[in-house]
């Protein structure tokens, strides 16, 4: 396997050696694809993004494919349903799973998809504002393949490939984007954690289809033509993440645990942010987590350009079962303050084996 780590390593460097042009709010609006910054996994997202550093799982998939192989089991399962800024009518649908594989199981494999669900909308157009009943909907998913190697017990690196579509039926844009990331554990107990990982990284995206034709008659003649207006290209909201976490308490015999994060994320088409995140878990066996993100001007109306700035909060379970106890039943909830929405609520179950 010299050949992937090889590769793996070859293609992290480059990725981390491009130059993001990060923060910059003159750029706000311009990027597409936004999706792709959109966590819909409840466990991790009360932390309010601020665990990147630990990640591991199916959940590290949406911020960094390098904790894939982190997995506690060999083989685990995650489902996510998240209602979208509450009042807005729209869901959001998850599912992953990870593998490990090999004879030293130092290699996994992660898939997830994630689509979203906005309802069905009253169809008008601009020759016949008043349609009836008619309805359409508009389509948005992405699906993530991704591979985590253990270079040794203290790093782990991995890469992710994303496609992406979205639109309405007669207008649709899809697109690639690529993940690369590392972590870093070190300390007694690998209390000490590090993350870096560039996302979303991949060629512009267009829209293209019969929505962007229009009809109409030749000047002083009765021919009609077609004319299709072109989409503008966009880029994908590109992100580095840097984070960093520290375990108080680490020992499996500790009946109580307490987990201090941090994360800082380099938007290239918005504000940077800043998230800080705090664990305390009890026997293993409930995990209460609670976040804050932080970004210029998010305490200003007038300045402030997203809904999720501010703090989140969630509570996990884990179950064991089995006949030696490891195997894992999982629920998880999360809430995330989104001014001005009515917050947003996501549940979650995993299984391992």
């Amino acid at each position: 396997m010299n050949i992937v780590k090889l590769s793996i390593s070859a293609a992290l460097g480059l990725l981390l050696a491009l130059n993001v042009q990060a923060g910059n709010p003159d750029r706000i609006g311009e990027a597409g694809g936004t999706q792709l910054l959109i966590n819909p996994w409840a466990g991790s997202s009360g932390w309010g993004a601020a665990n990147m550093a630990g990640i591991r799982g199916v959940e590290a998939m949406s911020y960094n494919v390098a904790g894939i192989i982190k997995n506690p089991n060999n083989t685990s399962f995650a489902f996510a349903r998240t209602n979208w800024l509450g009042g807005a009518g729209v869901g959001i649908n998850a599912f992953g799973l990870a593998q490990k594989v090999g004879a030293d199981k130092e290699h996994a494999f992660g898939l997830s998809i994630t689509s979203f669900d906005f309802g069905d909308i009253k169809l008008t157009r601009e020759n016949q504002p008043e349609e009836g009943n008619a309805t359409f909907n508009v389509q948005m998913m992405n699906i993530a393949l991704g591979y985590s190697h253990k270079f040794s017990e203290n790093i782990t690196a991995g890469l992710l490939i994303r496609t992406l579509t979205e639109g309405i039926p007669d207008a649709t844009a899809s697109g690639v984007g690529l993940d690369a990331g590392v972590q870093y554990v070190a300390g007694q107990n690998d209390r000490t954690k590090f993350g870096v990982a560039l996302r979303n990284i991949g060629p512009t995206m267009r829209f293209s289809g019969n929505g962007l034709a229009a009809r109409g008659l030749l000047e002083g003649s009765d021919n009609s033509i077609t004319v299709e207006k072109r989409s503008a290209d966009f880029e994908m909201p590109s992100v580095l993440n840097i984070a960093a976490s520290y375990d108080l308490f680490s020992d499996s015999t500790t009946t109580h645990g307490f987990t201090i994060a941090g994360s800082f994320t380099s938007n290239a088409f918005s504000k940077d942010q800043v998230a800080a995140g705090v664990e305390y878990s009890y026997r293993r066996f409930v995990m209460l987590h609670a976040g804050f993100v932080y970004e210029a001007g998010m305490f200003n109306a007038a300045n402030r350009t997203t809904a999720f700035a501010g703090p989140s909060a969630g509570v996990s379970f884990d179950f064991p079962f089995g006949k030696e106890k490891n195997r894992r039943f999982g629920i998880d909830y999360s809430y995330r303050v989104t001014n001005p929405f009515a917050g947003t609520h996501s549940f979650g179950a995993r299984l391992g084996i």
